[in-house]
């Protein structure tokens, strides 16, 4: 067996929470290395070329950037400074922000923003586009009243209130139908909660939910990186290799090496490399389960990993477009919405099956984002949907009847003049891609029990082993890459904080 060089720290995976844990270890002097076991980092976070596009393999809207932690790491790594008024910027990563969703109810042919997206923005001192009247969405005057009550409710939560919020733990439904019963009011909810969380309200941490919402809207940060995804885990790659770091790419770690209970390293293609400690962001289940192995924990530790809840998965269309689509013109990203949530036309499910709802769509227009996502004239546009992890009948039965949907608030989307190519992402696509069972968008759902105090540890009950981005670390918070993130941050401040004592 070839034993390599000896590290102080051993990262398995770069997605956004490993990428960020690597740069900051590295910056604080430790010896650093990052397994990425596909041949591109990033992990969902990540992006691809093709036919002159470049396309993110998820579907992205980041709901903070250069205010939020992604740059208050680069600016701890010393990869951004404030400029002269004040504005943190960086040579390696900068954003098209703040940014605000347009909302298109199926069968309307005006956007809205609902006037919560007008209202929550000019909190953050922002103007934002007028919003259409109540009749472009559906909402009549008293359904729109009982909406903004909700709304208005999340927004003014002082910090104490959503502590007490929290210790109730108590899901977004139960809290909201506190405020209204009105059906199309929580409809919409559940969308705004999907997009979130990839969960539906009855599931969602309340508290959690609000302390997100109220993030995204003060912070007025919510945007896109110029590049596309890639660029938010290219920026602290590079910040690794500043101080020294080392990244290999089709490194797929077959096994963290434990003895007496302590980590020694991992074994990567055939190869031993040795560390004092592992990081893994391959989420806590495939390290403790697979990547670790059951024997080397507690029966009750392997029953609490066991039983964690992830999020739904995703379906998206990745669409490459020869021209514009004219009526969404410099539109960054849209919610697309239904009046009422239905069962989706056009699916016969197989004995045992549900029938899918008619869902909410995340609608990024990347190349409106960042022109040089696309070449010139044309438009790359990524529809996304949550999805259960797991299904009966086939994906594409799923991908054909969730297209057959959005081609009704999109009719172009199925014509040659209009469509060069289309790429689709479904659950098992996640799946493989990540490693992560069943695909789903958060490893670890933002459920009342999985929030805040209840999250599960960062610090495994092995010396040296340890998790971190969306699947791990006490009341660690954010949306997506910024609970990876906030992981991230988090868990490191504690190693260097035992390191200096």
């Amino acid at each position: 067996m070839i034993y390599l060089t000896d590290y102080d720290v051993i990262i398995i995976g770069s997605g956004i929470g490993g990428s960020a844990t690597g740069a900051l270890l590295a910056n604080a002097g430790m010896k650093t290395l990052i397994l990425e076991k596909n041949n591109r980092i990033g992990g969902a976070c990540s992006s691809y070329f093709k036919e002159g596009f470049t396309i993110d393999v998820a579907c992205h809207f980041f709901s903070q950037c250069m205010k939020g932690r992604i740059g208050k790491i680069l600016k701890r790594i010393g990869l951004a400074k404030k400029n002269e008024k004040g504005i943190l910027e960086s040579d390696y990563l900068s954003f098209r922000a703040p940014l605000f969703p347009s909302i298109k109810f199926k069968g309307q042919t005006k956007y809205s923003q609902m006037g919560f997206i007008a209202q929550l923005g000019n909190a953050g001192g922002s103007q934002t586009k007028k919003s259409s009247e109540s009749e472009d969405t559906g909402f009549d005057k008293e359904e729109q009243k009982e909406f903004m009550k909700v709304i208005g409710s999340m927004a003014q939560m002082s910090k104490r209130d959503i502590k007490n919020l929290a210790e109730k733990d108590l899901d977004v439904k139960t809290w909201a139908d506190q405020i209204t019963k009105n059906k199309k009011v929580h409809d919409f909810l559940a969308v705004m909660v999907g997009t979130f969380f990839t969960i539906p309200p009855k599931m969602a941490s309340a508290s959690e939910y609000i302390i997100c919402l109220q993030e995204t809207a003060f912070k007025n940060d919510a945007g896109y990186p110029i590049g596309g995804a890639i660029a938010m885990p290219n920026a602290f790659i590079e910040g690794l290799k500043k101080y020294g770091g080392e990244l290999r790419i089709n490194a797929p770690v077959e096994k963290i090496i434990i003895e007496n209970n302590m980590v020694k390293g991992i074994q990567v293609n055939g190869d031993t490399i040795t560390s004092k400690m592992v990081i893994s962001n391959a989420g806590i289940k495939q390290t403790v389960l697979k990547l670790t192995g059951e024997k080397y924990f507690s029966s009750d530790y392997v029953k609490k990993i066991k039983d964690l809840i992830p999020s739904y998965s995703s379906l998206a269309f990745k669409f490459a477009l020869k021209k514009p689509i004219e009526e969404i013109e410099d539109r960054p990203v849209i919610q697309l919405t239904q009046k009422r949530i239905s069962e989706l036309k056009g699916f016969i499910p197989e004995p045992g099956e549900k029938k899918p709802k008619t869902p909410g769509y995340l609608v990024p227009v990347l190349s409106n984002m960042d022109p040089k996502l696309a070449p010139k004239g044309k438009q790359l546009i990524i529809i996304g949907t949550s999805a259960p992890g797991e299904v009966k009948s086939n994906w594409k039965k799923w991908l054909d009847a969730y297209l057959l949907d959005i081609l009704e608030f999109y009719p172009q989307l199925d014509k040659d003049n209009y469509v060069e190519f289309i790429d689709t992402t479904t659950p098992d696509d996640i799946a493989k891609y990540l490693g992560k069972e069943k695909g789903p968008v958060e490893g670890t759902a933002l459920t009342p029990m999985q929030s805040g105090r209840h999250r599960i540890s960062s610090i495994l009950p092995i010396e040296g082993l340890y998790c971190v981005g969306d699947t791990a670390g006490v009341d660690t918070h954010g949306v997506g890459t910024q609970l990876a993130v906030d992981s991230a941050i988090k868990l490191v401040d504690n190693l260097l904080s035992k390191k200096n004592h």
